[in-house]
């Protein structure tokens, strides 16, 4: 496989304003890459069908970041990044300063070095993968023992959009035919019993994301009785 960095360069280009976002971010500081992108090259050896980018940046020149704000229309995203739309495809960028689980302290950060403490940020295993552009390093421990176990864990529990991240689950679950640890079977499980209107606020939470079901309303419904069934009794 060739390095990551080219794999991107390469299909940015097919998207001439999201090329533009990325080269001048390379210009700006140390880029890491997280989310899909790094799932879809790890799956196929190659980007081929991603439809959002995310990149965390270390900004070192903060002038270059603010006219990259200024000049290139965007707007803010749930996660209090930039979200730019680039011809289909969609570049998400955030400060990774400014990283939710950072500025709440639930994630600690020594000696600044925002990049290994990244993958602690998230709310699932499977999304605990980051990728430094840059230096051509990965971190991706968590993601690799939970593809090799097909199990879907909980990272980081604390988290604003906790239906996004269920929703998610049950997404990735099917995708790579996975397994709910106890864990996030019981979250899971504690959010249906408690509201019996969970399924229609999952559904929504996936059409205010995505705009389309990934996942019908029907099976989000099914999944979560079976759930709630097979509970074990306390």
């Amino acid at each position: 496989m060739d390095k990551l960095v080219d794999e991107i360069t390469e299909y940015l280009q097919n998207y001439p304003p999201a090329f533009e976002v990325f080269s001048r971010l390379i210009d700006i500081g140390d880029i890491y890459v997280m989310g899909g992108i790094l799932r879809e090259y790890r799956d196929r050896g190659k980007i081929k069908d991603i439809r959002d980018a995310d990149f965390s940046i270390l900004i070192h020149d903060f002038d270059a970041w603010n006219r990259l704000i200024s000049e290139i229309p965007n707007k803010i995203n749930r996660f209090g990044g930039y979200k730019f739309l680039c011809s289909g495809l969609v570049v998400d960028v955030w400060n990774v300063k400014d990283t939710w689980a950072f500025k709440e302290g639930l994630v600690s950060v020594c000696n600044d070095d925002y990049f290994s403490t990244l993958p602690q940020s998230v709310f699932l295993n499977i999304d605990s993968i980051c990728y430094d552009l840059k230096r051509d390093i990965w971190i991706d421990e968590k993601y690799t023992q939970a593809m090799k176990s097909r199990t879907l864990d909980i990272v980081l529990k604390e988290n604003p959009f906790i239906e996004l991240n269920i929703i998610r689950s049950m997404i990735l679950k099917r995708k790579y035919d996975m397994v709910y640890s106890d864990e996030l079977r019981n979250l899971i499980c504690e959010n249906a019993i408690s509201n019996q209107n969970y399924a229609n606020i999952l559904y929504e939470a996936e059409m205010d994301r995505y705009g389309y079901d990934l996942i019908s309303y029907d099976d989000i419904l099914n999944e979560l009785h079976s759930l709630v069934r097979n509970a074990p009794l306390e």
